[in-house]
């Protein structure tokens, strides 16, 4: 499998830290979801061996609703790894087995719509969990989540780790800019130790990410008939009080 990806430079330092969590937050159109993807074979290449050689990984991709999941993450994915060229896709579990190399990569997409499917959430045992657009997810979904990385692979197979013996799990999350006053503006802005955040700028400002991907003057036309609050979170990357 080859894919020719080069992240912006945010992007670029989100995928290069090894923290336990991981936060990405930009305006739409900025590349923030590829990048939330592309750290998953990036971990799975990492992973250690197991004792037959192979590498095994186990990722988790969530969002909020099924449709959005179906609409946005499911395609998003699909454009970067194509079902038959990247791997096969079960679309009766939802669950995308990526092969590459010595890799053996499970990806499982996940909604949220229920209390029988968080529940499902917080029962796997994952290596990452990535929440797509995680300012639509309950808090107490992202704390518990914690304890659900780290799981996989088992420690005969090698444990959630680097060939190096670093960890090689943890939580993801890109989102457009949270309300402010909020948990998620609250985290972004006071992060713990554990957990790094990446915030892109604005797709207004000369330093604006992932242009080439979108077309001519996509930043401007976002803005047409557009409220100032709407383009302070939207385009502009700013936590706001509408969402």
């Amino acid at each position: 499998m080859h894919v020719d990806y080069t992240p912006p430079p945010t992007v670029a330092k989100f995928l290069q830290s090894t923290a336990f969590a991981k936060i990405i937050m930009g305006p739409v159109g900025s590349g923030k979801t590829t990048g939330l993807l592309f750290d998953i074979p990036k971990m799975a290449a990492e992973q250690r061996k197991s004792p037959d050689g192979v590498r095994r990984f186990r990722a988790v991709i969530v969002r909020n609703t099924y449709a959005q999941l179906q609409d946005t993450s499911l395609k998003s994915w699909f454009t970067w790894f194509p079902e038959h060229t990247a791997g096969d896709y079960a679309r009766t579990n939802k669950v995308f087995t990526m092969r590459f190399d010595d890799v053996e990569c499970e990806v499982w997409f996940r909604p949220l719509d229920t209390a029988e499917d968080v529940k499902k959430l917080l029962s796997v045992e994952a290596s990452v969990i990535c929440f797509d657009e995680a300012r639509e997810i309950n808090p107490e979904i992202w704390e518990a989540a914690s304890g659900r990385v780290g799981r996989y692979p088992s420690k005969k197979d090698g444990g959630p780790y680097k060939e190096n013996g670093e960890p090689n799990f943890g939580l993801r999350a890109s989102t457009n800019p949270p309300d402010a006053d909020t948990y998620w503006a609250d985290l972004i802005e006071n992060p713990p130790e554990n957990t790094d955040v990446f915030i892109q700028p604005s797709a207004l400002s000369p330093y604006a990410e992932n242009v080439d991907f979108c077309p001519d003057k996509y930043d401007e036309n976002l803005c047409y008939g557009k409220s100032d609050e709407w383009i302070a979170v939207y385009v502009r990357s700013e936590m706001g009080e509408w969402v």
